[in-house]
């Protein structure tokens, strides 16, 4: 097994996981800074957050291209009339701190101490409508940015895995060849059937135990423990 001169990580439910999502504070946080000229239906808000949702999630998964956060909560704003005088990143983060809540997946900073302690060069590529300095930020919390290169959002190019653009950009910007590049994920679907496409060495983070028939990564683990054996062997 041919150890990485650099490393890919997904994001969510890999590096962080998310404890809760409550988009029900993130709606009332945008009419918050709304500067309303009237009241806002919170009711009549979140059934339409809910529907701008399905019709942007069904174009997601169809085209694997992606619709940012900060399109979304431009379509609710004009819709509820509303005029926020913070900027669209601002009005995006401002979101993301009411409505999301992460904890680091147990053994993370042994392996990213370990990987980064040993000069192998780290990355991020996320499927996410928040953009990576939205995600950065949320790293920053946690302590982990600093062992990361560059993070990469599909919110900031358009792109979904396992779409090959995005995965060429991540190759690139490691400045690696795809065979000196060990790529992990949880996700079959959009990780590792990326990875593999590019001749990346798969690794599936397969922490639930689930099977899979169809596509079979290069390495699969259960906890971060179990790989930062492998490299050490």
């Amino acid at each position: 097994m041919r150890k990485p001169k650099g490393m890919l990580f997904d994001l969510g439910d890999t590096i962080l996981a998310q404890t809760s999502i409550d988009d029900k504070l993130g709606i009332a946080k945008l009419i918050e800074l709304g500067n309303a000229k009237s009241t806002v239906d919170l009711k009549y808000a979140l059934k339409l957050a809910n529907f701008l949702q399905r019709e942007t999630d069904i174009r997601r998964e169809e085209a694997q291209i992606e619709f940012t956060r900060q399109c979304i909560n431009r379509n609710l704003l004009d819709q509820l009339d509303l005029e926020p005088s913070l900027p669209p990143p601002e009005i995006e983060l401002e979101y993301w701190k009411v409505s999301r809540k992460l904890e680091i997946e147990p053994n993370v900073e042994k392996i990213l101490s370990f990987l980064y302690n040993s000069n192998i060069v780290l990355g991020i590529i996320s499927n996410s409508t928040y953009s990576a300095d939205t995600l950065m930020w949320e790293l920053k919390q946690h302590n982990l940015v600093h062992f990361f290169r560059f993070v990469i959002s599909s919110a900031d190019y358009g792109f979904r895995k396992p779409h090959p653009f995005i995965f060429q950009s991540a190759i690139v910007k490691l400045g690696l060849s795809a065979e000196d590049i060990w790529y992990t994920g949880d996700s079959i679907k959009y990780d590792i059937l990326g990875a593999k496409s590019f001749g990346l060495f798969s690794v599936w983070y397969n922490k639930n135990k689930v099977t899979s028939s169809n596509i079979k990564p290069d390495l699969e683990i259960s906890n971060w423990i179990e790989l930062l054996d492998i490299l050490k062997s």
